[in-house]
């Protein structure tokens, strides 16, 4: 029977002679074996000490693009920790959003059981997190995030005694600019036993690697030249005189371009003191997103301002300008921006060497979720669950302490990193996580397979979906919906071909499987605190809704 963990595909016949309600008895059984299996503890006796802990998350991060998972993107720091250490080569996000998804990784626990299913969401305080642990080891703990869900102030600093989340007017980062600050904290913390999470962002949108050139926009109020600016997906403001109540901005083309017939976007328009933005000749809403003002244009285009107080004299127009690229241009950028995260994280470690810290370490890189790229008709994140979106990297780098050169091609979650980091480190994890310990598959030993739980929520998803992968195949659906999407994940990686109706009874057994697994979660709501207006706005402008 598939369910005890054997390799065994789920079949139409499976459990002939046997009720549903026996099937399930055997079934719940043999999960409630493999969790208590998997969250065990490996023998430590034969593992040196580790004294430094290094967690990197690439945000946004697809697994099959990178070099080592068969991608075309020219990552060779990736590529070498791989080549070095354990490649995990079918891991996968529980949830597609970033706060959310970081919390099951600190947790190991799925999104509905810790709470936290949109960003801004607080984590309860009853539940421990991966920092807290380690700094209870007596390690010293430091973070340094690149994108502004993941500020401290929602939650995530955690068990962290330094917390660097200094965004500015953009609310991200760069991987070089973050890279700066985090060499710095190096040269004072010294080579006592520490815990650092360094957080990339740049494969999140916009796409527009920081070492590229790109075109430059004039803006133009009358005959007066306000600014040049680049489109390069950063925020710009620029102070912009009212006359009578109401401004007109025109946008025209710059001398390095844009090229003829290269559509620009002017997104997030907003004003302070507050107005309206409105789009004037030549300048066009860009569906769907109307209600957040953002706008596209051919150039030259203009701009209608009209603040609230007609009084005022001046007013502040913050905006991002970015090229509107095809399919081929947006994958293309997307590539160079996680080029551009390797060399940065090729300069990490050699400032992690310089220091002394990779002679007993333990290094973890990861990405939160992936992205769409124009798959299953989504660019972004967020709404679906096939492993576009879901199918990460994870590598466990640590030579002399873990197998060298090993790929692990049984499925894994993020909540199993808590568990294996702590096995590695003596850490005993909660009793009630939900993460196994890995150890034993990258010795090339076998463990019981785990059905894997992948969830999205409402505002920041349009609809309420969950999905259960088991065995080889995976059932997606709407939360409440009878309608559902099973694929065979060996035969068909890319989730292309639908068999919920020629495999119906594989798909209901799943679909009743994962009915199991949520009515034994606790379902737990994460409090959200009150959103401010600036907030709200920044992030809607990295693509969430609240």
């Amino acid at each position: 029977m598939a369910f005890l963990g054997g390799g065994a595909k789920f079949s139409d016949e499976k459990g002939e002679g046997m009720s549903v309600e026996a099937r399930w008895v055997v079934r719940i059984l043999s999960f409630s074996v493999l969790v208590s299996i998997g969250c065990g503890q490996a023998d430590l006796s034969s593992l040196p000490q580790v004294d430094h802990l290094i967690l990197v998350v690439v945000d946004t991060l697809r697994a099959d693009v990178v070099g080592c998972y068969g991608g075309d993107a020219e990552t060779p720091v990736m590529d070498r920790l791989a080549s070095e250490g354990v490649c995990f080569t079918a891991a996968r996000s529980h949830i597609p959003i970033t706060g959310p998804s970081h919390t099951s990784m600190f947790t190991s626990l799925w999104p509905s059981e810790h709470g936290v299913r949109n960003n801004t969401q607080l984590l309860d305080e009853g539940f421990p997190v991966l920092a807290e642990l380690v700094q209870e080891k007596g390690f010293s703990t430091a973070a340094f995030v690149s994108l502004g869900v993941l500020k401290a102030k929602f939650g995530l600093d955690r068990g962290f005694e330094s917390y660097i989340d200094d965004f500015g007017h953009d609310w991200f980062r760069d991987a070089a600019d973050l890279n700066r600050d985090v060499f710095a904290w190096l040269e004072r913390a010294g080579p006592s036993p520490a815990f650092l999470w360094v957080h990339y962002s740049d494969p999140h949108e916009p796409y527009a690697s920081p070492d590229k050139s790109y075109p430059e926009v004039r803006v133009v109020q009358g005959n007066e030249e306000l600014a040049v600016l680049p489109a390069d997906g950063r925020r710009h403001k620029i102070r912009v005189a009212v006359h009578n109540g109401q401004a007109s901005l025109r946008f025209e083309g710059g001398t390095s371009g844009p090229a003829e017939g290269q559509l620009v976007t002017v997104e997030g328009g907003r004003l302070s003191p507050n107005g309206r933005v409105q789009a004037g000749g030549g300048m066009f809403p860009w569906f769907p997103d109307q209600a957040r003002n953002n706008f596209v244009t051919a150039l030259p285009g203009v701009i209608d301002l009209q603040p609230d107080d007609s009084e005022v004299e001046f007013v502040d127009f913050r905006f991002r300008l970015n090229l509107k690229l095809s399919p081929e241009e947006t994958r293309e950028a997307y590539l160079e921006e996680v080029a551009f995260v390797d060399g940065a994280l090729g300069e990490l470690l050699e400032a992690l060497e310089r220091a002394g810290w990779l002679e007993r370490a333990l290094l973890v890189l990861v990405s939160d979720h992936g992205e769409g790229l124009g798959d299953h008709d989504h660019d972004a994140h967020i709404e679906q669950l096939y492993d576009s979106l879901l199918h990460v990297p994870l590598i466990m780098w640590a030579p002399g302490l873990l197998p060298a050169g090993v790929k692990v091609d049984s499925p894994v979650g993020l909540i199993d990193i808590l568990p294996t980091v702590g096995a590695v480190m003596g850490i005993e994890p909660p009793g009630d996580i939900r993460g196994r310990n890995l150890l034993p598959l990258m010795r090339g030993e076998t463990i019981a397979s785990s059905p894997f739980l992948a969830q999205t929520f409402r505002p920041e998803a349009q609809r309420d979906m969950e999905a259960i992968a088991f065995d080889g195949f995976k059932v997606i659906r709407e939360a409440g919906s009878a309608a559902l999407e099973l694929f065979d994940l060996d035969a068909d990686p890319a989730e292309l071909h639908d068999l919920s109706l020629s495999r119906a009874q594989t798909a209901s057994e799943l679909a009743e499987y994962l009915d199991r697994m949520l009515e034994e979660t606790d379902d737990v709501s994460g409090h959200t605190p009150p959103i401010d207006e600036e907030t709200r706005l920044q992030l809607q402008a990295l693509g969430y809704e609240h």
